[in-house]
């Protein structure tokens, strides 16, 4: 799996919001949410409008020792998010080939947004910079575990490899909800 979306520099003052969630919610961290009518934590949907956040924690059911209280979120019923305004900068992966430009973001089958490069016409991120694939191990946060990648410090996930490479990007204005 993709590493998810993270933040392309950690800093002490990361502008973060603690909701409840939406009541049949699933995600995981990297998601891509906004705030609803009801100010709740929702994931955005395909070709989300507004962008108010990137979820810090997987939410939904589960079992396992890894989920002694049947939730995946902690605590139960709330998800962290980063917020998306103010020009934050955020890596992530892509589909396609990528450039510099504004481009949409889609949400694939396994669940991990990426930046898509075909999207040009619903653009909600400028990309900044873009990553080659790297073949040693990446210290890096990301928000988003898997099997290669389950060491978590403070909220964050230590990956792995960074699977196909990644880009640097930020939100546009128009779609960076004021979450």
């Amino acid at each position: 799996m993709d590493a998810a979306i993270s933040l392309a520099y950690v800093a002490t003052d990361v502008d973060q919001r603690r909701l409840t969630i939406a009541s049949i919610a699933s995600w995981l961290s990297g998601s891509l949410l906004f705030v609803n009518g009801t100010d709740q934590w929702e994931e955005c949907g395909a070709d989300p409008a507004l962008i108010g956040g990137i979820s810090l924690d997987e939410v939904g059911t589960g079992t396992g020792p890894l989920v002694p209280i049947g939730r995946r979120e902690f605590p139960p019923g709330t998800c962290g998010a980063i917020r998306v305004t103010d020009g934050r900068m955020f890596n992530g992966p892509y589909v396609g080939t990528p450039q510099i430009g504004t481009y949409g973001v889609i949400k694939g089958a396994d669940g991990v947004w990426r930046v898509d490069f075909a999207e040009t016409v619903n653009t909600r991120v400028r990309v900044v910079d873009v990553k080659d694939s790297v073949a040693g191990p990446s210290i890096r946060p990301s928000f988003a575990g898997g099997a290669s990648s389950p060491f978590r410090i403070g909220g964050a996930v230590i990956t792995g490899p960074v699977g196909n490479g990644s880009v640097k990007f930020q939100f546009l204005d128009a779609n960076a909800q004021q979450a």
